[in-house]
């Protein structure tokens, strides 16, 4: 994670998974592709150094096609996920409680997870979803 003037914060992961299956040579079921994933996240002032408070981040999500697979198993394509959400904790007493609100695959995008079982059924991901949370912990 990356700090910038304060306020805004960036996180960058990259996944990668290699695997063989070693008397075909082939790639083993359902190996995950290459991912890539940054998020772009954004605290007030008045909170940015503490545990409570208001956040918001946006999140680009990436997975490359998966054309390395085994025996019988279908090759997937690429695909583009945008995420948004927002963001709320606070303290009372000794315990906290964190509201939030996700909006998750924005541009409705049309996919196939190589890691599902649905793939195989040639039936989608899902696609733009809204998310309410509340958790409380002690």
């Amino acid at each position: 994670m990356i700090r910038y003037g304060g306020n805004f914060f960036l996180t960058h992961s990259l996944e990668y998974v290699y695997n063989q299956n070693l008397e075909t040579g082939n790639g083993l079921p359902f190996t995950p592709p290459i991912s890539v994933m940054t998020e772009i996240s954004w605290k007030p002032d008045r909170n940015r150094n503490q545990e409570e408070g208001f956040q918001c981040a946006v999140t680009g999500h990436y997975f490359a096609p998966q054309n390395r697979v085994d025996i019988n198993e279908p090759v997937t394509d690429g695909y583009f996920l945008f995420h948004a959400s927002a963001s709320w904790k606070k303290k009372i007493n000794q315990d906290y409680i964190s509201l939030f609100l996700r909006a998750n695959n924005l541009f409705d995008t049309y996919y196939l997870n190589n890691m599902s079982r649905y793939r195989i059924l040639n039936l989608p991901e899902q696609g733009f979803n809204l998310q309410f949370l509340v958790r409380y912990e002690f």
